[in-house]
């Protein structure tokens, strides 16, 4: 009742009229807001596998019904009983990918975040054969009422299919979380750039909605990925490879209050080159050869700043071993080169490469 007269009062707006709060209503209010969603958060949890639920149903146990004046029922437009409900019994509905998603983004202690990781890949959302990580358990024994995902056959569209919007928004958040072991074991199965084509049924360079899971009754459609679109996952996908590349924060203000550029990447020793590459690239205004070295990995930065990590030790760059920046050499516009120490990218440099004035960074690795 209280939202409902909450939107009625705004439907057409609020009236601007501003009122002063003592800090201390805020705050409790928050700790009060807080300890309700904990509480909610708490309550979400699927004690049987460990993992929190996202959708509910709550069945009506008890109601009183709404009389008239006359002692008979009222009747709403299509003539039936009006009725006020007094208890419900609640239901969790079959796993759902969106609650962990969620609960990951909030960072929790990184052992629970990697405890859900392990129960996710022990449930139902994940599948075996494909490797990849479904948007819901199946939902066979669930009524129409729950909505139009119990319409679709299982593994197509919204119903138990590899959703790929939020199968990387998971895989971001394993990202976020640090869980680095957890997403390169993942990698070479949910990143699209890693897929068979004669099995994904179009261009590698290319996402799809949504992916047909194991679960459909078609087998010759398991991993074939249909309504091509550029959207949601391809934003996911960026922030995944920014992450990976030049980690969190790469600019910020220093103690000297300077602009300070520093790289944090996380990448696994197998995506660095084995051998010499060339290929060809758009890169400073035209197509060109580009020869790469071995042991190293290449990226874009800012759009037009080709950065090259040159990893000698082929180590990687997370973990207990990892090998980190220990140099940059930095080409500018005019083909000038510099090189500085790992922490020296700051004040002018560091501007110089926010406003794109330079051409590359070769980034030594040790």
């Amino acid at each position: 009742a209280a939202k409902e007269n909450y939107r009625a009062a705004t439907r057409l707006g609020i009236n601007g009229k501003e009122r002063s709060f003592p800090p201390e209503t805020l705050e409790k209010f928050f700790t009060a807001s807080l300890s309700k969603i904990d509480r909610g958060i708490e309550k979400a949890w699927n004690r049987e596998e460990g993992i929190l639920s996202t959708y509910f149903i709550n069945q009506v146990t008890d109601f009183t019904t709404i009389k008239l004046e006359d002692g008979s029922a009222r009747k709403n437009a299509k003539g039936m009983s009006c009725f006020r409900a007094d208890a419900f019994r609640q239901i969790q509905l079959p796993l759902f990918l969106e609650g962990p998603v969620h609960y990951l983004r909030t960072q929790p202690e990184r052992s629970l975040a990697r405890e859900l990781a392990q129960k996710i890949k022990q449930s139902a959302l994940y599948d075996r054969q494909l490797g990849m990580y479904k948007v819901n358990a199946p939902l066979d024994d669930q009524p129409m009422e729950i909505g139009r995902a119990r319409v679709f056959s299982p593994g197509w569209f919204e119903n138990e299919s590899i959703w790929l919007h939020m199968e990387y928004k998971y895989c971001l958040e394993l990202l976020r979380n640090e869980l680095y072991d957890e997403f390169y074991q993942d990698v070479k199965k949910v990143f699209v750039p890693f897929f068979d084509p004669q099995v994904y049924g179009r261009s590698i360079l290319e996402n799809s909605s949504f992916i047909v899971s194991s679960g459909n009754p078609d087998r010759s459609l398991h991993g074939n990925g249909f309504v091509a679109r550029l959207s949601g996952a391809t934003a996911e996908f960026i922030h995944m490879m920014l992450l990976m590349t030049v980690g969190k924060q790469p600019f910020f203000i220093n103690a000297d209050k300077e602009l300070q550029l520093d790289f944090k990447p996380a990448l696994p020793n197998w995506l660095f080159t084995e051998s010499v590459r060339k290929n060809r690239l758009f890169h400073a205004g035209c197509w060109q050869d580009i020869e790469f070295p071995a042991n190293s990995f290449s990226f874009m930065f800012l759009g037009s700043i080709l950065v090259t990590y040159k990893n000698p030790a082929r180590g990687g760059t997370f973990g207990c071993s990892a090998v980190s920046p220990v140099s940059w050499t930095i080409e500018e516009l005019s083909g000038a080169s510099k090189t500085y120490p790992a922490d020296g990218i700051r004040g002018e440099i560091a501007e110089q490469i926010r406003a794109r004035k330079v051409r590359s960074i070769a980034i030594e690795l040790a």
